[in-house]
């Protein structure tokens, strides 16, 4: 019996030792893949924080946009409200301006005097004025032409040479 069961035993052990040769096989194999998983764990969780800190980056980013588009919305809004503000003055202005100038141009021209007059009152270029001396009736003004240019300017020029040929200095009984 004891023989039987050594040779039992014996027949056996190559048996195990196969087994365990192929455990230990197994064994290593799946220490490998086991391994070959931790690695490939590992790069994944890398990957993953990365992914993390980029996502984290880009939310703040996308923040600070949404709080630039929100101020340039409200610097457009303002910027509108004041371009519509300085329309509304001009046309206003404008309107204003209008009415002084239907206003001004319903009155009566102002007639002066004389040059000197026309002069003091701002207007220093030369040419043909209206002017209504103290003698004439309201009705009848004259047609003359201001010298605003010669020594000082309000000239009312009552003759004029062109060339020199006419002698101006004589009495009034030559003259017609």
């Amino acid at each position: 019996m004891y023989e039987s069961a050594v040779n039992n035993n014996a027949e056996d052990f190559p048996k195990v030792t196969v087994s365990l040769s192929l455990f230990s096989a197994l064994e290593a194999r799946h220490v490998e893949e086991l391994q070959g998983l931790q690695r490939e764990r590992q790069q994944l969780q890398d990957m993953l924080e990365r992914q993390r800190r980029l996502v984290t980056q880009l939310h703040g980013e996308l923040g600070t946009s949404t709080h630039t588009s929100t101020r340039l919305q409200k610097q457009q809004g303002i910027l509108t409200d004041t371009v519509e503000q300085l329309l509304a003055m001009v046309t206003h202005c404008n309107g204003e301006r209008d009415l002084l100038n239907t206003h001004y141009t319903q009155e009566e021209p102002v007639i002066y005097r004389n040059c000197a007059e026309i002069f003091r009152s701002g207007l220093t270029e030369n040419g043909v004025h209206s002017i209504r001396p103290r003698t004439l009736p309201a009705h009848l003004p004259l047609q003359v032409f201001c010298d605003m240019k010669t020594r000082g300017g309000g000239w009312t020029v009552l003759q004029h040479r062109r060339d020199g040929a006419l002698d101006f200095h004589h009495g009034m009984s030559t003259r017609t």
